[in-house]
């Protein structure tokens, strides 16, 4: 099971490296596409890793001109630029496309039991 993990990972970031991006960008862009003006410390608390972490990742993706943050409050509001929008409209279905040939084996209810039972094994 390790093996197929790590083999999906593996194969999953050269793919999105062929958009430029990583692993941590692209789902970075997923929930800022997903939740446009969602805080910074929303996605701390989504990603489950620490201010610094998110910090880069925005940081990077806002250089690259796929996000741009806005102060509000005492806190920056994310969404995605123009750029941003139309590469994860590019970088999604190929990403989907992926993610299916990885799974083929499995029908929907085994697919669905599966996440479910990733998803209750994630949980803190």
């Amino acid at each position: 099971m390790l093996r197929f993990i790590h083999a999906v990972a593996q194969e999953g970031a050269a793919e999105l490296r062929e958009f430029g991006l990583t692993p941590a960008q692209y789902q970075l862009l997923v929930q800022v596409g997903r939740r446009p003006g969602v805080a910074q410390w929303q996605l701390v608390e989504a990603f489950g890793v620490t201010k610094g972490n998110v910090s880069q990742l925005v940081k990077r993706l806002e250089q690259a001109g796929l996000v741009e943050r806005a102060r509000v409050k005492a806190s920056d509001e994310l969404s995605l630029t123009d750029s941003g929008r139309a590469l994860l409209e590019r970088v999604m279905p190929a990403h989907d496309e992926f993610m299916d040939r990885q799974f083929a084996a499995l029908d929907r209810g085994e697919l669905d039991t599966l996440m479910r039972l990733i998803m209750r094994l994630a949980r803190p």
